[in-house]
């Protein structure tokens, strides 16, 4: 009794020490969440223990403090760890949660800073004392940084039970065991990333796969789609987690909570693709494709500026000489400037002459225009000769189909997305988005939402082949399946339908997981993202990946198709010949005139003489220099007899010269 009474003296002494010390300097922490001290009921009962276990008094019974700095019973013997530093308590679980009716009392609400009771901070079970103890990093400011046993507590060394979903290339990917005897070969990226994201659990995480993927209960509770009744399984405690591509939406996050997302998904509108139509006038139209007739009559305002500029500056140099013959001959001087000028345009060079200023300033300007709009119009032609004519949907965008009255198939767990934000538009519900394209064909509806994930698989046929196979099994009708009826008699032809437009609606992709188990797995899907996990396991399963049976398309969008053939410049050869023709028609007028003059000319016959052979000589340039004299240009043009001699032309020249 003695002893008794002298060791209880002894810790009533410590106690009184304790108290005295902390009264000198103690940070309580958070109104929500107070550190434990002098005057709490867990006090002396922390005292207790913490004696009893040989660990100092002080230890979290001090305010918020870093306890942890150089002790070596958590690892902060060199202080390395980033816990050491932290600052940390012991605190009430009686106080620290939120208390509803006390809030309520101080006239606030849960959340508000009216009263401590509206709020709390976390805290988290003691690892080195009786766990009905709690402390607190964040009533102190910090964070529970350094204790991932929270982390690894609720999944490491366990057993995790998951439901996979069926066949989904690439996500998901089964492959039957050799006899049938165990259970499938599980693989695909989803379920690789997800396998692998478990690794950072030490001990390891043992996975059970669940032999259905879902419940017939749960399916029969959520009407039918399979992924919401997985979801559905998770909440009731079926299973701990669902592995798929799965949606978060709005009724699936009701019913669970949802990991972090990994991917997203985007929908788009399909539509029934139509021939581009190919006439006459679409030929002749693509050569002038590049510019639209307002740039195109933009350049030709500036082609006949640039004549009249011109022009003036021919008549300004030759003193007007074309001002003294007629009307008529003035004109056909300003026509030949315009067609020399278009023809310098198409041909992308300057023929101005003259050294002044006014030419020279003219000349660059003229070749800056041709540099800009020459380069402008070959790029544009380039990429839309380029691209074959390809095919265009019968609707252009979803606003086209609201305003046509058009009933537009998508996924019934999406029409409420969809319905928000396009009120006005009429939705036909399919089970699921693969349904769109049978459903297109049946004429349920005059186009679909589907992702493009989903749109990949269509065109790689694996849609088709899936409708065929339930026709075959006899859970659809041909009409229902449209295995082999597609538009019009047509045999079924998925490259048929096109998307069209940007993009409807992204919808994240998770994995939908228990409670309890929620922070965990987030915590590893995060981390193994963040190491580019998830394109890690693309890449290995980049085989699985639906390849499109239609025509190969770039990254552009462009067509992969063949060289240009006679159809894509037919257009150019009909305005070229036509252009051409034109010029024949003014050669055989200016002909027959010829002719004409010629016959007018009254001859005497000679029988024995030989028929004339008219010979033109072309047009050339002589240029007469003198001393005293500047130079002039003369044009002389012949018509000669066979059996006129040199001589006589050289006479003729000399005349013409003279006069």
């Amino acid at each position: 009794p003695g002893a008794m009474s002298r060791k209880s003296h002894l810790f009533f002494e410590a106690a009184v020490g304790c108290r005295i010390t902390l009264a000198l300097a103690f940070d309580p922490g958070a109104a929500e969440c107070p550190c434990v001290g002098p005057g709490s009921p867990l006090f002396d009962t922390l005292l207790v223990e913490l004696e009893t276990r040989g660990i100092p008094t002080s230890y979290g019974l001090e305010g918020c403090k870093a306890y942890d700095k150089g002790h070596t019973l958590v690892g902060c013997a060199d202080d390395t760890a980033p816990h050491c530093n932290n600052s940390w308590c012991f605190v009430d679980m009686s106080t620290c949660p939120i208390d509803e009716d006390l809030c309520k009392a101080a006239g606030g609400t849960v959340g508000s800073d009216v009263s401590p009771h509206c709020r709390a901070r976390a805290s988290a079970k003691s690892v080195i004392l009786n766990p009905v103890y709690h402390y607190s990093y964040e009533t102190c400011g910090s964070l529970n940084v350094y204790d991932e046993s929270r982390l690894m507590l609720p999944i490491a060394g366990k057993t995790l039970r998951i439901s996979v979903s069926p066949q989904w290339a690439p996500w998901i990917l089964r492959r039957p065991s050799p006899g049938g005897q165990a259970a499938d070969d599980v693989g695909g990226v989803i379920f690789d990333f997800f396998m692998e994201s478990l690794k950072v659990f030490s001990p390891g995480v043992q996975t059970v796969v669940s032999p259905v993927f879902v419940t017939e209960g749960s399916v029969q509770k959520v009407g039918g789609n399979l992924w919401t009744a997985c979801a559905h399984d998770v909440a009731i405690g079926v299973v701990d987690l669902c592995v798929s591509d799965f949606w978060r939406l709005p009724l699936r996050e009701a019913m669970v909570q949802f990991t972090p997302k990994f991917m997203e998904e985007t929908f788009v509108l399909v539509v029934p693709k139509m021939p581009a139509e190919d006439t006459l006038w679409t030929r002749l139209e693509k050569p002038f494709a590049p510019f639209e007739s307002m740039a195109w009559l933009a350049v030709c305002g500036c082609l006949l500026g640039m004549s009249l500029i011109l022009w003036a500056l021919r008549l300004w140099s030759t003193n007007c000489a074309a001002c003294h013959g007629s009307f008529f001959g003035v004109i056909a001087d300003f026509s030949h400037t315009q067609i020399e000028i278009l023809q310098d345009f198409l041909s992308g060079s300057v023929g101005v002459d003259g050294n002044a200023y006014a030419q020279n300033f003219f000349k660059l300007g003229f070749q800056f225009f041709l540099l800009v709009v020459l380069a402008s119009y070959t790029a544009s032609l380039a990429s839309q000769l380029v691209v074959k004519r390809d095919s265009v949907g019968a609707l252009s965008s979803i606003e086209e189909a609201i305003k046509r009255n058009v009933d537009l198939c998508a996924e019934t767990i999406l029409h409420d997305t969809l319905q928000e934000k396009f009120p006005t538009a009429k939705f036909v519900a399919a089970v699921y988005q693969e349904d769109g394209p049978r459903m297109v064909y049946a004429g349920q509806c005059g186009a679909a939402i589907m992702s493009l994930r989903a749109i990949d698989e269509m065109h790689a046929g694996v849609l088709k082949a899936q409708d065929c196979a339930a026709v075959e099994e006899g859970t659809l009708t041909e009409e229902e399946g449209r295995c082999r009826q597609g538009f019009d008699g047509r045999l079924r032809d998925d490259c048929e339908l096109v998307k069209v437009g940007g993009g409807l609606v992204s919808i994240s992709i998770a994995f939908p997981v228990s409670e309890r188990l929620v922070h965990s797995i987030s915590w590893a899907l995060t981390k193994h993202l963040a190491i580019g996990g998830f394109e890690k396991a693309v890449r290995m399963n980049a085989a699985a990946y639906p390849k499109s049976t239609c025509a190969a398309v770039d990254a552009s969008g462009a067509a992969d198709a063949p060289g240009l053939g006679v159809e894509d410049l037919s257009g150019t050869f009909i305005i070229s010949f036509v252009v051409i023709g034109i010029g024949v028609c003014f050669f055989f007028c200016d002909f027959s005139r010829h002719m004409a003059s010629e016959l007018s000319t009254p001859r005497a016959y000679d029988p024995e003489e030989p028929p004339t052979m008219l010979r033109h000589l072309e047009r050339s340039q002589v240029e007469v220099e003198g001393t005293a004299q500047a130079a002039e240009k003369v044009v002389v043009v012949c018509s000669l007899d066979e059996e006129q001699t040199s001589g006589e032309v050289t006479a003729a020249v000399s005349q013409k010269l003279r006069m």
